[in-house]
């Protein structure tokens, strides 16, 4: 494993024991406020999911998805190599 994954591997791990340690009303405080920090409210993911429906429809939206599957873009190879092929699909 790659040092720098590795390390971040180690920090989350610490982290999530960190937590877990944490008396279970911390825990809920805690996850009420980043979640109220850091998602939207739910009538902004309704109206993603909404314009995300439109643009699949679209012949656009189409064309670029059968690009995709015919780069391989889902294999996990592709997401490894997401960079490069992203430069190389027109």
């Amino acid at each position: 494993m790659d040092g720098s994954i590795a390390a971040l591997g180690s920090f989350v791990s610490a982290l999530a024991h960190r937590i877990a340690s944490l008396p279970a009303a911390g825990r809920a405080v805690a996850k009420e406020r980043i979640n109220a920090i850091g998602l939207a409210p739910a009538d902004e993911f309704r109206r993603d999911s909404d314009l995300f429906g439109e643009g699949v429809r679209t012949h656009e939206f189409q064309s670029r998805m059968q690009a995709a599957l015919k780069w391989g873009f889902q294999t996990r190879d592709a997401e490894l190599e997401l960079p490069r092929l992203l430069g190389e699909v027109e």
